[in-house]
């Protein structure tokens, strides 16, 4: 900056000094009310001393040189340069159009900058968000397939609830005193406990065996005491040539209540229905994670 004002300094003073000498050129003479000192430069041939300047603070690059004509001491004793006053930067700044050019550069690089910035961040965000979609599609798939596998596993569960819950019933009424619903009863609860049995043998144990599931153990013992009071009934009327009217002996009966108190059947029901519920409540958890909001 400090440069730069010098340079203009110098500039303004050589345009001053050229115009002061192309004026010199002009005969002229010095007004009647000049000093004595001055009375020395009056004639436009006289050589003027040095002594007739002090008084006009005059650049020293023109009293200094050894060859300087005498008009040049006329000249610029009549037309002294004129000062140079000076300039704010602001000022600097509008008076130089270069730094227009440099703002607007900057300006524009600054712009670029910017743009491209935004686009980058704008591009990141899109592979973020389609990461992320991909990934929320990807754990819907695999919850499809869940879905699919727990509306299979508690299918089967309903199935075998239900089949318990019969035998259980029928077994149920088959009381010590004999009814006349007897021969009914004591024939569902050989075909239901037949049909459990085989549903039961063709279980995999280990997939009805998860946190919610803790009572196929028992309901597969009861349904073998069940049959086992079933086919010693069958036995003893075999044995002792008994009439099969189509109710058990007193001993099935027996058999049957013990069955019942020992394995408790109610609680294997409360147990099947729990996990039913608390699978598809798992399951909807899951789902509602992966869902965006």
């Amino acid at each position: 900056m400090r440069s730069g004002i010098g340079f203009l300094r110098s500039l303004e003073a050589t345009r001053v000094s050229i115009k002061n000498l192309l004026l010199c050129y002009q005969p002229r003479l010095f007004p009647d009310s000049v000093g004595e000192e001055s009375l020395e430069c009056h004639e436009w041939q006289g050589v003027a001393s040095p002594s007739c300047l002090r008084f006009h603070h005059l650049p020293t690059q023109f009293v200094s040189g050894e060859h300087t004509p005498p008009w040049v001491y006329y000249c610029l004793a009549m037309y002294p340069s004129i000062p140079i006053h000076e300039m704010s930067k602001w000022e600097f700044f509008l008076n130089n159009p270069e730094w227009v050019g440099v703002f607007a550069n900057a300006l524009f690089a600054a712009v670029t900058i910017g743009v491209v910035t935004w686009q980058v961040r704008v591009m990141q965000w899109q592979g973020r968000n389609s990461s992320r979609h991909e990934q929320i599609q990807n754990q819907l798939l695999r919850l499809q397939h869940e879905h699919e596998w727990v509306l299979r596993l508690n299918t089967e569960r309903e199935k075998l609830l239900k089949a318990a819950r019969d035998l259980h019933m029928a077994a149920s009424c088959l009381k010590e005193e004999q009814s006349n619903t007897d021969a009914r009863n004591w024939g569902d609860v050989q075909d239901i406990a037949d049909e459990l049995h085989r549903r039961l043998d063709i279980l995999d144990i280990t997939v009805f065996t998860g946190e919610y599931d803790q009572r196929y153990a028992s309901l597969d013992d009861y349904v073998e005491a069940v049959l086992d009071a079933v086919s010693k009934d069958y036995e003893f009327k075999e044995t002792y040539k008994v009439k099969d009217d189509g109710s058990p002996g007193l001993t099935a009966r027996k058999s049957l209540q013990a069955a019942a108190q020992r394995y408790k059947p109610l609680e294997i029901f409360l147990n099947m229905e729990s996990a039913i519920r608390m699978e598809f409540f798992d399951f909807k958890k899951k789902w509602d994670a992966v869902l965006p909001s």
